[in-house]
């Protein structure tokens, strides 16, 4: 008897293929796998890098799964520890500017994205 299984993960949702041979007869089985969502799961994905310079490549800071948070805070801090950007109901608008709309300088800044009791602390590398 021999068996084949078939696993694809995409932000935390499970699909299964399972086939048994044994000799001539074979059978096919799928399994839909739901997990719940508890903040354990990572289906947010945070970059560690972007480059808002206008050439419709990477220049918004797009967090992929943030759909699935409306209600959430992110804010970016300098490598001071000093707010340079702050949003609530963030919904990957920023484009490495400060507070004041100003843009920011090349450098890495510190990333905390908050949504209830989920959290994601990271940093990005910002270049322009």
């Amino acid at each position: 008897m021999t068996w084949q299984y078939l696993r694809v993960m995409l932000y935390c949702k499970s699909y299964l293929v399972w086939t048994v041979v044994n000799g001539v007869c074979a059978d096919t089985a799928s399994v839909t796998l739901r997990l719940k969502n508890d903040g354990s799961c990572l289906d947010l994905d945070l970059p560690t890098g972007f480059t808002p310079n206008s050439d419709t490549y990477n220049d918004d800071y797009d967090i992929h799964g943030i759909e699935n948070y409306p209600k959430n805070t992110f804010i970016v801090f300098n490598r001071w520890g000093n707010v340079v950007y702050e949003k609530s109901n963030y919904n990957n608008e920023w484009r490495g500017q400060g507070k004041g709309g100003e843009d920011l300088p090349n450098g890495t800044y510190f990333v905390v994205f908050s949504a209830g009791a989920v959290e994601f602390n990271t940093y990005v590398d910002l270049r322009r």
